[in-house]
């Protein structure tokens, strides 16, 4: 087991934020590792069936339906837009195919 971050912050000093932070990284990511390598052995190398509660797949369907809405909201004003952005726009629309109405409607 990981010593606490107090304890660790008493070795290398208060000042030491950033190490604090990475060390909290280091520590979560240890524990998500240890986590995901026991739920896989307790069900036999499968994944864990978990069921969302239904308000959760709400608001995740509909942040999605909205950040969708607003991205073409935003596309749909060009007069508003600086050049610079008209050029992003336009790149992203080429280049990543981000927000097209068919991906979209697949992923729903």
């Amino acid at each position: 087991m990981w010593p606490d971050e107090r304890v660790v912050e008493q070795i290398v000093g208060s000042e030491s934020r950033l190490f604090i932070i990475l060390y909290k990284e280091l520590y979560y990511r240890d524990l998500y590792t240890r986590m995901s390598l026991k739920f896989l052995s307790q069900h036999n190398q499968s994944p864990v069936n978990l069921k969302l509660p239904e308000i959760w797949l709400w608001d995740i369907i509909d942040e999605f339906v909205y950040q969708f809405q607003a991205f073409c909201l935003y596309k749909a004003n060009p007069g508003k837009r600086s050049a610079e952005e008209l050029e992003d726009l336009v790149e992203i629309e080429n280049t990543q195919n981000a927000w097209n109405i068919y991906p979209v409607l697949n992923i729903l």
